[in-house]
């Protein structure tokens, strides 16, 4: 019970404001509940013929578990959705790994049962999330994902012609899983087809496809990463379709984002004792900056003129192009070597930044 409790009041000091008082009511009322439950179960078993006692225990067990099931629900909103989903998704691998190396038919069925438990606890703090609230399109995408994972598992009163394995099973939520960490974090939009007359989307794509095999969990340079390859993705969009303030507010997010991935690779390599390798990731860093700029710069005089087919346009359309391709050639590289830097860092001190690769999601 502490344990619960304790978990519930980390969740609201972390969680949003309407969500952390919510919580904190509900954990409080799990705390009042207890004392009365355990009297009530002692009562039970000393009287087990009483009917007003059985109907007491069963009255107040209900109240209990449905104000577990509320903190459990408060807690599973507070937290980010994306971290959510890769914690998760690492929790239900780690799982699914312990029963297949133990023959045990009953506890493989438990297992699944636990990791189907799980996954809709995902979506539904998905689709509850203020992410979902106002995109469209992500909740489509999430829609998508509940239909997917209603048809993985039969309901329990399946007959037992319908029960896939349940490695099956868990292979194919921890797939769907992958779905929702990819809409809840923007990647979806790489899913589409890809246009010739889009070069920036072009070099979005291969960041992506470079830092995707990566977790984002406990590892901020990812995480920047993949984000900055949304953003450039979404920047090429805007563009074909003559957005100017929403070209304009991208750029300055990508130009934010190239601050940060740099100074986060800039920290790690001045803990790297390598030379070679704290040099080499020191030097992509310095690019970094540079070529922000010039992008925040270019995206700003390619927004006063969108719309328009003259010369002057495609010049700057040209620069832009090279540029993006610059920036997130640079960034790949920056991945790349603070990879290395981890390695370094971590055989000598322990380890700082977890590289977790995702092909747990490949099966």
């Amino acid at each position: 019970m502490s344990r619960v409790t304790r978990t519930a009041r980390l969740a609201a000091d972390a969680g949003p404001p309407h969500v952390a008082n919510d919580l904190t009511q509900c954990s409080q009322q799990v705390e009042l509940l207890a004392p009365s439950l355990v009297k009530a179960t002692q009562e039970r078993i000393s009287s087990p013929q009483q009917q007003v006692i059985i109907d007491k225990y069963k009255a107040l067990m209900a109240e209990y578990a449905e104000s577990m099931s509320k903190v459990r629900i408060l807690c599973d909103r507070s937290v980010d959705p994306v971290d959510f989903v890769q914690a998760a998704g690492e929790t239900m691998q780690r799982m699914r790994e312990q029963s297949g190396s133990q023959d045990d038919p009953l506890k493989s069925a438990h297992t699944s049962n636990l990791i189907t438990k799980l996954g809709w606890r995902v979506l539904e703090a998905g689709l509850n999330s203020g992410h979902a609230a106002h995109d469209a399109e992500l909740r489509r995408a999430l829609a998508q994902a509940q239909r997917r994972l209603q048809a993985t598992a039969p309901g329990a009163g399946a007959r037992a012609s319908q029960q896939r394995d349940w490695r099956d099973v868990t292979a194919e939520i921890l797939r769907t899983m992958s779905q929702v960490e990819s809409a809840l974090s923007g990647e979806s939009i790489f899913q589409k087809q890809l246009d010739p007359n889009q070069p920036i989307f072009a070099a979005a794509l291969d960041l992506h496809a470079a830092v995707r095999e990566w977790s984002a969990r406990d590892n901020e340079i990812v995480a920047v990463a993949k984000r900055m390859a949304v953003l450039m993705a979404r920047l090429s969009d805007y563009m074909n379709q003559d957005k100017k303030p929403e070209v304009i507010a991208t750029s300055k997010a990508i130009v934010k984002a190239s601050i940060e991935v740099t100074k986060l690779a800039r920290k790690l390599a001045l803990e790297c004792s390598d030379l070679r390798i704290r040099n080499n990731l020191l030097q992509v860093c310095d690019r970094i900056p540079t070529i922000s700029g010039q992008l925040k710069m270019l995206t700003t005089v390619k927004g006063s003129s969108l719309g328009q087919d003259n010369q002057e346009d495609k010049e700057a359309i040209n620069m832009l192009v090279g540029n993006a391709q610059n920036l997130m050639l640079s960034v790949q590289e920056v991945v790349s070597a603070a990879a290395s830097a981890s390695v370094k860092i971590m055989s000598q001190r322990g380890p700082r930044i977890r590289w977790v690769r995702k092909n747990y999601y490949d099966y």
